[in-house]
């Protein structure tokens, strides 16, 4: 699969499980996720706590995502994207 945009991922995220393969900036190793912006997949969100304790200022390379297996939100540069499968 070609080189995705940070749009194209949301866009397969917010459809379905992906599974993000990619190079953590913190020290350069090799991170496989298995992640989703599915909201019939995530817990519900509560609006009062998520505006109080957001940690991430959006940035243009950054995607946050639903870690499913973490089962919390977790962050990834984009460009560091080395394998995306999607429709899992």
């Amino acid at each position: 699969m070609a080189k995705q945009t940070k749009e194209q991922l949301k866009d397969y995220l917010s459809k379905c499980v992906v599974v993000v393969t990619f190079n953590k900036v913190s020290d350069g190793s090799e991170r496989v996720m298995l992640c989703t912006l599915d909201p019939h997949r995530m817990p519900p969100v509560d609006t009062n706590k998520a505006k109080s304790t957001r940690k991430y200022q959006e940035k243009p390379d950054v995607l946050a995502v639903w870690d499913l297996e973490a089962k919390g939100w977790r962050a990834f540069n984009v460009d560091k994207v080395t394998k995306v499968q999607v429709g899992l």
